[in-house]
């Protein structure tokens, strides 16, 4: 398998090929590395790259990929290479289709900016070993001071936060691009980069696997999808109408199932993944995924988030809504009135040319300016012939950042806002997700379509 890794400086590119190419048993091919090799080794490229490199200049993009060709002609990668650090930019990538060489896949590692920053920006160094050590994830045991030799530790200039910032605006301007050529040739696939090493290769790994991209529907593909939308829209309004005092969330659940059979479609959500109802019913400080059941009777004042779904004709929707059973409390209608409210300004923000990341740093911004806490673990999402598909929609981020927006993708925006801190836990029934200080929390969710003409609602 022949595969490029993209990704921002501090994305983990370096350390994720390191792991894939063991897995796969296919050499990792650093740019820095075999530019490295190639002056050593004194090759034709190497001297006329160690002219530039001596003058001080950028080594030229007919040099660098003159070096890539000689490294992929070795024996090494007859059945496969990963590429880490090239190509970078658009020209560099349509050199390398120049050269014959057919690439599978192209993997790219989306971390936002600010955590990239933290992680790099908190490194700090030995002066006197080089040990290694972190503010945040990997502390010496005194602050300040090396573990294993009592040395100072340092921060190195390429590792200051003002550092960072300029090598990831070199990025987003030469390399991001990348992206949208990629996946133009349907070789793209989008990796949520996650705090554990382990759990992104895992993703990554899948990526490779299962061959998921972004999928754009054509007209009659979104004609079926508002069909799917309409209904799931339509399950959802009726099961809100029955939230009352008094009412289990068993038979809110029956309602939406009855409806959505009714209109010749079924409940997307039944048996996926194994969960075991039409709706996910969560009640006051449970976020989502709360499983319906006949003990669970709704009283005055609760608030009731309901997520759900319908599928028909091979396409599905997707919706969610909280709703008030009897009256609430000011505070309680304040929360679901923010949600609400960010969920339409995130959906505005959904035009062609735009970025995931104005969506997420919409209701992030609109959500926290307002003292409330916006959930982190759980995402919106794509949404198509499956019900979760990429890209991921996150409801925090960096304006300008992340996937670009183009007509024919379909999203689900999803705020989970909670009214005090973001912090989370699950519950032992392995689906019930909770806010971890037991303050109230809001979901409001719809599937909307990216189109020419702007942003269109497609669960009305």
């Amino acid at each position: 398998m022949k595969l490029i890794l993209l990704g921002a400086p501090g994305a983990g590119k370096g350390t994720q090929a390191e792991i894939i190419c063991k897995h796969c048993s296919i050499p990792a091919i650093s740019t820095g590395n075999i530019i490295r090799a190639a002056l050593k080794a004194q090759t034709e490229m190497g001297l006329r790259a160690k002219d530039y490199i001596e003058k001080g200049q950028l080594v030229p993009d007919e040099v660098v990929i003159g070096i890539i060709q000689d490294r992929l002609r070795e024996d090494d990668c007859k059945d496969g290479f990963i590429l880490d650090g090239f190509p970078r930019t658009v020209p560099q990538a349509e050199a390398l289709d120049a050269m014959g060489i057919e690439i599978d896949r192209v993997i790219d590692l989306e971390v936002p900016d600010e955590r990239i920053i933290e992680r790099m920006s908190g490194r700090r160094v030995c002066a006197h070993c080089g040990a290694s050590y972190h503010l945040l994830y990997k502390q010496p045991k005194t602050q300040g001071v090396c573990d294993n030799c009592g040395e100072q530790l340092v921060q190195r200039a390429d590792d200051k936060a003002e550092t960072v910032l300029e090598r990831l605006n070199v990025y987003h301007a030469q390399t991001e691009p990348l992206i949208s050529f990629y996946r133009a040739k349907g070789k793209l696939r989008v990796v949520e980069g996650q705090e554990e090493i382990a759990d992104t290769t895992a993703l990554t790994l899948k990526a490779l696997e299962d061959g998921r991209m972004i999928v754009l529907k054509t007209t009659r593909e979104l004609s079926l999808m508002k069909e799917a939308c309409r209904i799931s829209a339509g399950a959802l309004r009726v099961a809100g109408e029955a939230v009352r005092p008094g009412i289990s969330t068993w038979e809110i659940d029956r309602i939406a199932y009855e409806y959505i059979k009714r209109q010749g479609a079924e409940p997307n959500f039944l048996h996926l993944y194994g969960f075991p109802a039409t709706a996910c019913i969560s009640v006051n400080d449970e976020i989502i995924h709360g499983i319906p059941s006949k003990q669970r009777i709704l009283h005055e004042g609760d608030i009731v988030s309901i997520d759900l779904g319908a599928k028909i004709h091979g396409y599905n929707g997707d919706n969610a809504a909280t709703f008030a059973c009897g009256k609430i409390s000011d505070e309680a209608q304040r929360l679901m009135d923010t949600t609400r409210e960010s969920l339409y300004e995130a959906i505005k923000m959904a035009v062609p040319g735009g970025k995931i990341g104005d969506i997420g740093s919409t209701v992030q911004r609109y959500c926290e300016e307002r003292g409330y806490g916006v959930v982190r673990e759980y995402t919106g999402h794509g949404v198509g012939k499956e019900l979760h598909e990429d890209p991921s929609v996150p409801n925090y981020g960096t304006a300008g950042r992340g996937v670009r927006l183009v007509p024919g993708m379909t999203i689900a925006i999803e705020p989970m806002i909670n009214q005090g801190t973001a912090a989370i836990k699950q519950l032992s029934d392995g689906w019930t997700v909770k806010t971890k200080d037991g303050r109230l929390s809001a979901h409001f969710e719809h599937t909307v379509a990216i189109t020419k003409q702007g942003p269109v609602i497609l669960t009305v």
